[in-house]
């Protein structure tokens, strides 16, 4: 595993002698990564890939065990369908009273008491509503869907086991979803801003590519206190991320980069 610390050494040692020359920066790619977690605690009934496996959009990534889910849910539409039955009555009782009304067969209080009845049934319905459409999103969370192609980076239980509320199972990296992570003194991050082009190469990658800098950190962070010197002015490093242009299969999360900054 590449470490920051080396990382950031890496970077001030290219950096000391390229005061008037485009400035090569050790970097490293990192992923950005999903991770899925049930809203629900439940046993983990389906685990089909392993770590590593490629996979497509819109495959199942696991499953839960969805017999109590499904039960539940059942109830849930039974009530719903009860709860619209009884606004409608609601709703043709007052009809009928309305027009007593207009006739003065009925009284006025006894049109609000059928009135409310409407705003109870009505009130009642959306709780069940409401209930339905939470317990419908809880049944995709316990066996959700891959959102893109991407690949299973980790997996954190085995079918069988049981996975708390909340709790990720994997973590899935989609396609693409790499950038380039570097550090930078303060005395360069003036050569920086967003959208700012940058090149980049690395070991096994095809030739030198570009990327584009879309994040630089607002404070800056104190460098590992191995290379801390007296005379240093570099004690402070800027993080920035950048986004490359262009196909991302060569790259890994962890491979060190060659990052090369342009002077303006």
């Amino acid at each position: 595993m590449i470490t920051r610390i080396g990382l950031v050494l890496s970077s001030l040692l290219l950096l000391s002698g390229c005061d008037n020359s485009p400035a090569t920066i050790t970097g490293y790619v990192e992923g950005e990564y999903l991770y899925f977690s049930p809203s629900t605690t439940g046993i983990l009934a389906e685990r089909a890939h392993r770590r590593g496996d490629e996979i497509k959009e819109g495959v199942t990534l696991f499953s839960l065990d969805l017999v109590a889910l499904k039960a539940r849910l059942r109830a849930d539409e039974a009530l719903v369908s009860r709860e619209k039955a009884t606004r409608d009555a609601a709703y043709k009782e007052w009809a009928r009273v309305k027009k007593l009304v207009e006739t003065g067969a009925v009284s006025r209080s006894e049109y609000d008491i059928h009135f409310r009845d409407i705003e109870g049934a009505e009130a009642n319905l959306k709780v069940a509503e409401e209930t339905l459409v939470d317990d419908r999103q809880r049944i995709k969370e316990a066996a959700p869907k891959a959102p893109t192609d991407g690949k299973i980076e980790d997996i954190y239980f085995q079918v069988g086991e049981t996975v708390q509320q909340g709790t990720p199972v994997v973590s899935f990296l989609p396609q693409g979803n790499l950038k380039l992570r570097f550090y930078v003194p303060q005395r360069m991050i003036a050569l920086l801003k967003e959208q700012k082009k940058i090149f980049y190469s690395c070991d096994g990658c095809k030739g030198t590519k570009t990327a584009m800098v879309r994040y630089i950190a607002s404070e800056a962070e104190y460098t590992p206190p191995v290379i801390y010197s007296v005379g240093s002015r570099d004690k402070l490093v800027f993080r920035v991320e950048a986004y490359p242009d262009a196909d991302t299969s060569d790259l890994q999360p962890g491979l060190p980069v060659d990052i090369r900054i342009t002077m303006p």
